[in-house]
């Protein structure tokens, strides 16, 4: 069963959820059998204005592990199972799963 599907009266609060989360991590959600329900998931969150304290604890509470803060973004984790209730809060504007990058070392000269 996928975590994108719910009951009717929650339908539309579960939509608006689910809009806040980009392609990548909409399909670790589609895809339950890959991830475990458990696995911590590296994303970055956009929040509408810097985080105060209140609002780390509602994160804390929905099962996220927020890493760094920088202005309205954040990195955090978080298990899958954590991923839409997270969506719900109001402060949070959108969650991206977060894409690994190399760095290359500079050239030698």
């Amino acid at each position: 069963m996928s975590l994108l599907m719910c009951s009717p009266q929650h339908k539309n609060e579960t939509d608006n959820a689910v809009q806040k989360l980009d392609p990548r991590l909409r399909m670790v959600l589609q895809r339950p059998e890959q991830t475990a329900a458990d696995t911590p998931l590296e994303v970055l969150i956009k929040f509408k204005a810097p985080l105060t304290p209140e609002q780390q604890t509602e994160l804390a509470n929905a099962g996220v592990n927020v890493q760094t803060t920088l202005g309205t973004i954040a990195t955090a984790t978080l298990a899958r199972a954590a991923v839409l209730p997270a969506a719900k809060l109001d402060f949070v504007v959108y969650l991206e799963y977060a894409k690994e990058q190399k760095i290359a070392p500079d050239p030698v000269p």
